[in-house]
Parts: C-alpha cells; structure tokens; sequence
C-alpha cells in the first residue's frame, strides 16, 4: 500500500459501514410519553400482552418523591401495571440510582410485553449498581428466569414462520433480548411438522436485512438501538458501537439514554474502544480543513513541499471515500469504495520517499487498516452463508 494511504485509512475512518446505512426500527414501543413509537397493537401480538393507557393525568411535581413511590406501589398491588408506569418513569427521570425503581420499572415493562425495555432495568437491578436491597435483585432474577421461559415460546414462533418477515424480525429481537444465549438447537420446542430449527445466524442477518430496509424510511433511537444490539449478538462491536452513538443523538429522555449506556458499557467490557484499531477510533471525527491543516503541520519538517502537496491530495481523497461509505447502502458496495481507493492512494504516492519515523507509523496503520478490510470481507461471507440457511 502507498505510503500515506493507510494515514487516510486510519484518520478517516474507512470502516466496515455507518450504522446510518445499516439501522433498524423498533415496534415494541409502548411508551405513555411523546416519543415516536410503533403501534401497541404490534407489540400485543407478540408479547401476548395488551392495555388501555390511564385517562387520568397526574402532575408528579406537586408531589413528594415518597408520594410519588407510593402511588406507584399502589397500582403495582393491584397488578395495574399501565397506570404504575409513568409514576416510575417520573421516579427514574430524578433519580437514576435506586434499585427499587428499576426493579419495579423492569416488572411493569414485562408485564406489558415490553421486553427490550424490560431486560435492561431488571439486568441493572441484579447486577447491583446503584443504592438498594437485596431482595430487588432477588425478584429481578426471578424475572430474569421468567424472561427465559417466554424467550422459548416466541422462538417456537419464530421458527414456524417461513419466510422473512417484519415481525419475524421483531420476535428475533425479541427472542435474543429476553434470552441472548438461548440455544435454539436445545432450548426450543419446535412447531408441529418442524423437523430441526435453523442456526442462531441465519435469523439474526435475516432480522438486519428487515431493519436495515426499515431504516430507509426511518431514522430514529430505536432504529440504531435495534440494529446495534443485534450486531452486539454477533460480536461486530465496531458496528454496535457506531450504532449507539447514533442513537444517543436521538435520544429525548433520560429512559432512552439508559438503555443506550447500558448497551454501550456492554460492549466497552468486551471490546473497550482502547483495544480497538485506531481506524475505528478516528472513524467519529468531524473532519474538516482545519483537521487537515494541523495533521500536515505535525510533519511539515520531516516532508518536502511536494511531499506535503501528496499527502494533501490523499487526505482529501480519504475525505470524500468517508462520505462515499457512509451513503453506501450495502457491504459490498463499502468494500468496493475501499479498495478503489486503495488503488488511487498507490499510484499517487509511488516512488515517494518518507522520514523514517513516518514509515513506522505508516506500517502499523497499513497492516491495521488491511485487519479491518478483512474483517469486513470476513464479516460478507458469514452473511452469505447465514442466508443458505
């Protein structure tokens, strides 16, 4: 590879896509607030579980926090879990650290068959971080074990549907967030005539190919959140990873903001950003001249003009190639932008010679940025064969 090719490749971010190409909507929304949600009606024929919003409208902030708790515990003894909820909400809205409240917000969102919701809370709530007692986590966990149980019964579901469908996709997300190690081999009774289930992969690539064609028309927190969990499932923490930021950016409450830091503190403990390549941490830089300026005076003594005049060339080439991958609408297409302008990267800067300490640098982001390129056609092949079946 050309000499500062791979400088472009490592400071602008030419990844294996942008979560904006490759997003997914979420229609298990059941939200009392003003966000943006799918009807409640797709989230009852897949949680089995249906209800009529309270009429009453209670301002929370004549009350005291203790009141307020109250009256939430009051509607959680009689099982009204609709008319709980936003009494939690308001409580989660102060105060983000107490147990009690997650606890008795991830029971309500179960109840209500709003598992994506539901799993962060009580997963929070068992894992302990915040001020609280014992036995929340205990009953978390035995929500937790419920969420097992019914993971299996929509995945039963899953399999009977044959084709790919909108709400197949949705019961996978589903299926894998109510149980993200669920063993589809063992743990599920197949449908009357289903001789053996497909393989975890082929229904997660089959569930992002359905959300990726959602984002289209839709772009929004639950879009990216979707997507990203389910490239966390798979283990391609790069697209995660750029899939939360982007639903930070649309997030409009405290409540989505939650569910976006749980997911990303997830992937930071499997894949802390400091391991990753140095491709992926430029890949957010808002890029513009004065990026440009100041990468070139770093090195303006080491290069000659004409030197530099290059280099300026290739950056502003490597500029363009990022706003090619992030309109590019599929895999293949990002691999090809790539690799186009890999080639146009070696010819301008043949015959070049570079101070030696450049070099290095220039060595160790080459072989880095040829890793991500193979991660990407790695990342290709498992699609293609997930979709055989």
């Amino acid at each position: 590879m050309g000499a500062l090719s791979s400088v472009c490749f490592i400071f602008f971010g030419c990844s294996s896509g942008d979560a904006e190409n490759n997003g997914s909507s979420i229609n298990n929304e059941v939200s009392a607030s003003n966000e943006r949600d799918q009807p409640m009606a797709q989230v009852a024929s897949l949680s089995e579980t249906s209800y009529e919003p309270k009429q009453e409208t209670v301002d929370f902030d004549d009350m005291e926090i203790e009141e307020v708790l109250a009256y939430a515990d009051g509607y959680l003894v009689t099982s009204d879990w609709a008319a709980a909820r936003p009494a939690l909400e308001y409580l989660l809205d102060d105060d983000t650290e107490p147990l009690e409240y997650h606890y008795k917000m991830g029971k309500v969102l179960f109840e209500l068959g709003d598992y994506a919701r539901a799993m962060d809370h009580l997963s929070y709530t068992v894992e302990g971080q915040g001020s609280g007692g014992k036995s929340f986590r205990e009953s978390a966990q035995d929500y937790i074990r419920k969420a097992q149980v019914k993971a299996t019964e929509l995945a039963s579901r899953m399999h009977g549907m044959k084709e790919s469908t909108d709400e197949r996709a949705e019961l996978v997300f589903q299926v894998f967030k109510l149980y993200p190690a669920i063993d589809l081999q063992k743990d599920v009774e197949l449908p009357l005539g289903k001789e053996k289930s497909r393989r975890k992969i082929y229904y997660l690539v089959t569930a992002m190919q359905s959300f990726a064609k959602r984002l289209e028309e839709e772009k929004s927190f639950w879009s990216y959140y979707q997507w990203g969990y389910l490239n966390f499932l798979q283990k391609w923490y790069s697209d995660a990873r750029k899939a939360v930021e982007k639903a930070i950016l649309f997030a409009d409450s405290h409540a989505l903001i939650f569910y976006a830091l749980r997911m990303q503190e997830k992937i930071e403990e499997i894949a802390p950003v400091e391991a990753s390549s140095d491709l992926d941490k430029f890949a957010v830089l808002d890029l513009n001249e004065d990026v440009l300026d100041s990468f070139l005076e770093k090195y303006q003594k080491d290069l000659s003009e004409r030197q530099i005049q290059k280099a300026r060339e290739v950056i502003k080439m490597g500029m363009k190639l990022k706003e090619k991958l992030e309109r590019a609408s599929s895999d293949q297409e990002k691999l090809k932008v790539l690799r186009k302008f890999k080639e146009l990267s070696e010819e301008m800067l043949s015959g070049e010679e570079f101070p030696p300490d450049i070099k290095g640098k220039i060595k160790k982001g080459t072989h880095k940025a040829e890793k991500r390129l193979l991660e990407l056609e790695e990342q290709i092949r498992i699609k293609q064969d997930a979709l055989r079946g």
